[in-house]
């Protein structure tokens, strides 16, 4: 069953049937809008403010495959993907959803980029 989970009140995981997981993150630090907020402020007076961007990471535990690559840029690659608008990381859940469970991570590696590419 997928399922969604908030993460420390910070960003949410999208944890897929297939297997894997979407995480985004929106606090301080994290890369943003949100990157220089202090997150000690955070409270139910003073929340985190809203966000047209995310910090993304994507694994598989049932594979147990750890975060994958993803695009950053050029030839670039890293673990963790910055300043992602919130419309392709919602146009990214199909993309993640559609991977068999079989999967390995040059195919979402591939399937990533290859959603991706159509932003550049």
């Amino acid at each position: 069953m997928t399922q969604m989970r908030v993460t420390d009140g910070k960003g949410v995981h999208f944890n897929l049937d297939n297997g894997w997981t979407l995480s985004v993150r929106i606090e301080g630090g994290n890369y943003s809008e949100n990157y220089d907020f202090p997150n000690g402020d955070i409270s139910y007076d003073n929340p985190l403010p809203p966000s047209s961007t995310a910090e993304i990471a994507i694994w598989n535990k049932s594979k147990e495959i750890e975060m994958i690559n993803l695009p950053t840029g050029g030839d670039y690659t890293n673990t963790v993907m910055r300043y992602v608008p919130v419309t392709q990381i919602l146009e990214l859940i199909p993309v993640l959803s559609a991977l068999p469970k079989t999967a390995v991570a040059t195919d979402a590696e591939s399937a990533i980029a290859n959603h991706f590419s159509t932003y550049a």
